[in-house]
């Protein structure tokens, strides 16, 4: 396709077209910060999400250029960093904030909840599903190379509360993707240990040693193709990856 988005500082997303570089085909308006992430469906690419600075995830419809909806947890007061679609589930879609938490989401239960929601803060062994659930997991035998296998379950009956860029770039979908802004890690160390609440594999030399200091401000998530595998990155270069379970 010759159309791309693109998201703006001060809260616009475009819609370009690579045959036109002396206008733009529409502006859609909504955000009040800088829009990190816009992500088309990969079932219906009239259909796109965005991330922004101003805590929230909205979606669009391209006809529209005004938000469908708009996704924002009640507690969070932080960026969005990062939106991703399912690509087994047309209604599914994940994102990743500031303050540490990733969130499931799906439209097809409810626009106010995400069905499942976890902190980084949290002890090792809990997650966040309308009430605490144990973690399925193994412990490492090194802290060189720690892997556990972290488990987020979108069981539908459990629910808890939710809330959710300058895209300067794309990928081949037309999507568009900006880094966002960083904040300072000084006095700041991660520890090599195993830390279920915040990760699935421990990717290999990506956790630093020393002690915690407050959650890790979230940057990135993606889908696996595949399986039902979610991949989070931080802003300290770390990988985490969790077994989704019960997601249709």
């Amino acid at each position: 396709s010759s159309l791309y988005f693109a998201g703006t500082e001060d809260g616009l997303i475009h819609k370009c077209s690579i045959s036109y570089n002396e206008q733009y085909l529409e502006t859609y308006t909504g955000h009040t910060g800088p829009v990190y992430r816009i992500r088309c469906s990969p079932f219906w690419n009239q259909v796109f999400l965005s991330c922004s600075a101003d805590w929230t995830v909205k979606l669009w419809v391209q006809k529209e250029t005004e938000p469908l909806h708009n996704f924002h947890s009640v507690d969070l007061s932080d960026e969005v960093c990062d939106v991703c679609w399912c690509p087994s589930n047309s209604t599914l879609f994940a994102s990743v904030t500031g303050d540490g938490r990733i969130e499931l989401w799906d439209l097809s239960q409810s626009t106010l909840d995400p069905i499942v929601r976890l902190f980084s803060e949290h002890d090792p062994d809990e997650i966040i599903m309308g009430r605490t659930q144990k973690l399925d997991k193994s412990r490492p035998t090194s802290t060189a190379h720690s892997s556990v296998d972290g488990s987020l379950d979108g069981d539908r009956s459990r629910r808890n509360d939710s809330r959710t860029s300058l895209a300067d770039s794309e990928d081949s979908e037309g999507n568009a993707r900006s880094k966002p802004p960083t904040r300072s890690n000084a006095g700041k160390s991660r520890p090599d240990g195993v830390d279920a609440s915040q990760s699935g594999l421990r990717m290999n030399g990506l956790a630093t040693g020393g002690d915690a200091a407050g959650p890790a401000r979230l940057t990135s998530v993606s889908f696996a193709l595949n399986a039902p595998i979610l991949a989070v990155g931080d802003d300290c270069g770390r990988v985490d990856v969790y077994r989704l379970h019960n997601i249709e």
